[in-house]
């Protein structure tokens, strides 16, 4: 049997123009670098022929953590024979990314890059050339006040995820090495650090006042305290109380700015047109918390979510006519609190009041309010010594108090 059919006939397709500026896909990217090498006291990273190194380790903190306005160094090593490099590019980055993870996935994804800067390190247009046996080129960056383009403070590193949505605040160090020639293949490593800035509670404008001490009577100290008045509502189908000027205050010291080691006393105030023995029957169930206040942007929406941090505990109470003042103070154990906003993340804090009837008396359950307030509050990590001396460039170890996790991860009460 014979074919009258001819051949296929092959086109020779085109090919690329070669191009000095290499493509993306020509990049070698090298696994990012999470935690260091074995290695005992430095910070290092290893991939291809690039060694990175950040500087000596801190004891339990497996990623370098740098504070307010530190510098962030290092040097870069070329350990083998890169005639043929073009130049090497040391990147520092800091980025905020929030989203939904659903199935392993990150969607409705937004990244915003609040801090970015480069330096060449080796540039072969200059004529400079890398010695046959390798070289060590240095670094350093330093950490700016605010984010890049705007008016708000460089956030810290931040981690939070809660029913499938996350926020993350993360940093870190990129170095890129790029070839010349044809068959060039690029090469990359990335190691991410802390970014822990200390922030720090202005000394109070007077003297914070114990809440066992019988001289913190707001009558003595009218300017150093306010008075906040917490709202009354009704349960639905409830006749209004027939209790003349019933009415609950919270009182805070000024400024309203506390550290997150140190106590928060407070001053609840009741009053009622009926005798104070009267007041305990009537309220008897309160409540101040400390709240830690997550809200994060996803897409257009704003998502928001608390984290019950402490509660507060009367320890002296006082009575004159028609009126009760309970004097106590709020305590917690989350070290490296601080409030901090952009504007896809805002971390704040609010000092909580509830106030109701007895449960066991339906009758005045039924007739009277329950009192909700929240009172906004400014949480920094650490206090102000009395000798102003404020050394922000330490990093705020505190943030992170599981061994070096990044940021803190949100737990949320129910």
């Amino acid at each position: 049997m014979t074919m009258d059919a001819a051949p296929p006939s092959y086109a020779a397709p085109s090919l690329p123009l070669y191009s000095q500026i290499p493509r993306p896909e020509e990049i070698r990217v090298a696994a990012d670098a999470s935690q260091s090498t074995s290695h005992e006291e430095e910070y290092q990273y290893k991939h291809g022929h690039l060694l990175l190194n950040l500087g000596p380790k801190r004891a339990g903190v497996f990623r370098p953590a740098y504070g307010w306005n530190s510098l962030v160094g290092g040097y870069v090593q070329i350990k083998a024979n890169t005639k043929k490099v073009r130049s090497i590019v040391a990147t520092i980055q800091g980025q905020v990314t929030t989203g939904v993870s659903e199935r392993g996935f990150l969607s409705h994804q937004t990244r915003t890059v609040v801090l970015r800067a480069s330096q060449t390190l080796f540039d072969s247009s200059s004529g400079e050339q890398v010695p046959k046996d390798g070289a060590r080129y240095a670094f350093s960056f330093a950490l700016p006040s605010y984010v890049a383009g705007g008016s708000d403070p460089l956030p810290p590193s931040f981690s939070a995820v809660r029913m499938g949505l996350v926020a993350e605040v993360t940093y870190f160090i990129k170095v890129e090495l790029i070839r010349k020639g044809r068959f060039r293949q690029n090469e990359r490593i990335k190691a991410f650090f802390y970014y822990l800035p200390r922030t720090f509670a202005p000394l109070p404008q007077c003297e914070l006042l114990s809440p066992q001490d019988e001289k913190s009577d707001l009558a003595d100290h009218p300017n150093d305290w306010r008075r906040f008045e917490v709202s009354p509502t009704h349960t639905r189908g409830a006749a209004p109380t027939n209790v003349t000027d019933l009415r609950v205050s919270l009182c805070l010291q000024k400024p309203f700015i506390y550290a997150s080691s140190s106590s928060i006393p407070f001053s609840l105030i009741i009053t009622s047109g009926v005798v104070t023995e009267a007041i305990s029957l009537l309220l008897s169930s309160l409540s101040v918390q400390l709240i830690r206040l997550t809200t994060i942007r996803v897409g257009v929406r704003w998502i928001a979510f608390e984290t019950l941090l402490g509660g507060g505990d009367v320890v002296r109470v006082e009575e004159r006519a028609n009126e009760r003042s309970m004097f106590g103070s709020v305590t917690h154990s989350h070290l490296g609190e601080s409030s901090w906003r952009l504007e896809s993340v805002d971390v704040k804090y609010i000092m909580r009041v509830k106030v109701s009837p007895r449960s066991d008396m339906p009758s005045l359950a039924a007739t009277l309010p329950t009192f909700v307030g929240n009172v906004p509050v400014t949480m920094k990590t650490h206090e102000t010594s009395t000798d102003g001396d404020t050394d922000a460039t330490t990093p705020a170890l505190c943030r992170f108090p599981w061994g070096g996790r990044l940021g803190y991860t949100v737990y949320t009460t129910q």
